[in-house]
């Protein structure tokens, strides 16, 4: 990597873990040469931290109902692949893409 280049987008990958072996190496060889990525991560990281102390909100009570019927819904009318690739949802509250039932 160039002294222009930073790996902003892979920061968030190195944090989860995401990162291939040779890409790990390369980021974080990055990120000890460079103080603005340097502050990035550290920046990433606490705001990840603080968000994982917010409270969690209630999910509805029928929303597993909800979501199974909506699936079952696409099954009949054929919206879903067959394979069990997620198929987007809309829903009253937004839209969201289901994951296939097991």
């Amino acid at each position: 990597m160039s002294a222009e280049t930073h790996p902003t987008e892979r920061l968030a990958d190195l944090l989860d873990e995401r990162l291939t072996g040779d890409e790990r190496r390369l980021v974080e060889a990055h990120v000890r040469e460079c103080p603005t990525c340097q502050e990035a991560l550290v920046a990433l990281s606490a705001a990840r931290k603080a968000l994982g102390r917010l409270p969690h909100p209630p999910m509805p009570a029928d929303l597993e109902a909800r979501v199974l019927r909506q699936i079952d819904q696409a099954d009949a009318e054929g919206r879903r692949d067959p394979a069990g690739t997620p198929v987007p949802v809309t829903t009253p509250e937004g839209p969201f893409v289901e994951s296939p039932r097991g």
